[in-house]
């Protein structure tokens, strides 16, 4: 019906769905349709949160420097618009994309910079997938051996637990921690941090 702005979100959205559901390539479509669409309309938001998901698509894809081009504009486009909040996100891909590709200094600079935003009072309140928020910035101090891992991992168990705990229905509660893959994977290293060790 020629909401050009609406059909960007909806793609945006589709193209998180597609990451989901490990389909990289198709959310790399959505997206860059998204982006035609928003960057035409002059939604500077809806741009900036295409760029986000393009990058995370890049990543997926293993193009760590395109990701890394794709998600430093993100942040720097919502810093602009004055929404240092939901710069994190793109912050935290982009300490995953550093991660990946080797450079733990630069994956343990921008957890760093997450980490004193949320000091100063930035919540992930608005974001679009917070848990995979939490187990990237989890993934990089585990992968320095950072003494703030095991905080940030409980921080994340326990908000993912609390969320679940408001769906009623069994299954779907399941689904919830299982089906989503940054949910199963903040449980499995759960399970990892606290299994017994050798007798």
């Amino acid at each position: 019906i020629g909401q050009r702005k609406n059909e960007g979100i909806i793609r945006i959205n589709l193209g998180l769905v597609l990451l989901n559901l490990e389909q990289p390539s198709a959310a790399q479509a959505q997206v860059r349709q998204a982006l035609d669409l928003l960057r035409t309309t002059g939604d500077r938001w809806g741009e900036a949160a295409a760029l986000r998901v393009a990058g995370q698509a890049a990543q997926a894809l293993g193009d760590c420097a395109a990701a890394s081009g794709l998600l430093l504009a993100s942040r720097d486009l919502f810093d602009q618009l004055g929404l240092p909040h939901l710069a994190i996100e793109a912050m935290a891909a982009l300490a995953a994309a550093a991660l990946a590709s080797g450079d733990h200094d630069s994956a343990l600079a921008q957890v760093q910079a997450i980490l004193d935003r949320q000091a100063a009072g930035s919540s992930l309140d608005g974001s679009d997938e917070p848990m995979r928020i939490r187990l990237q910035c989890w993934q990089v101090l585990n992968a320095v051996a950072d003494a703030r891992a095991p905080e940030v991992l409980a921080a994340a168990w326990r908000d993912l637990n609390a969320c679940a705990e408001r769906i009623d229905d069994a299954q779907r509660r399941q689904d919830y921690l299982q089906a989503v893959p940054f949910h199963r994977e903040i449980a499995a290293a759960w399970t990892a941090a606290h299994a017994p060790g050798p007798t």
